[in-house]
């Protein structure tokens, strides 16, 4: 990601973190409207997963100038990510839900150029993410 790209995420992200409980209920909601099949993964009560989707979107722009953590946080999702089931074909809808919600969250502003932003750093999280789990599995016993 360009350091023009890194700044739009930062703004963007400041003007979206007071809305974390609209945006957390908005990404649900849509997730599970685009992809029913993924509601399964989820416990029956997801307000604790709405909070920790949100933070983890916290630190993940946190760290994104500091590329050794934000490295190793993503690996660390992608592992865990494979313990809860997900598999490659979950990325893409909520690829889609995320950026559904950051456009409602951040209108008018979620200009093409956010977009872009949001979408690299969504991007390059999921290949982290999946190359984590794949490793995961060539390691299992």
């Amino acid at each position: 990601m360009s350091p023009e790209q890194i700044r739009t995420l930062q703004t963007s992200f400041d003007r979206l973190w007071p809305l974390s409980k609209q945006v957390a209920d908005m990404f649900y909601e849509r997730l599970f409207v685009i992809a029913p099949h993924t509601r399964q993964l989820f416990p029956d009560n997801i307000e604790l997963q709405k909070t920790k989707f949100m933070s983890m979107l916290a630190s993940t722009i946190g760290l994104i100038e500091r590329p050794d953590m934000f490295m190793s946080q993503i690996t660390a999702l992608g592992q865990r990510h494979k313990d809860y089931r997900v598999d490659d074909a979950h990325y893409a809808p909520v690829r889609e839900a995320l950026l559904w919600s950051l456009d409602r969250a951040l209108a008018p502003d979620f200009d093409d150029d956010t977009r872009a932003a949001w979408s690299a750093l969504y991007d390059a999280t999921r290949d982290i993410m999946i190359k984590a789990s794949r490793q995961a599995d060539r390691a299992a016993p």
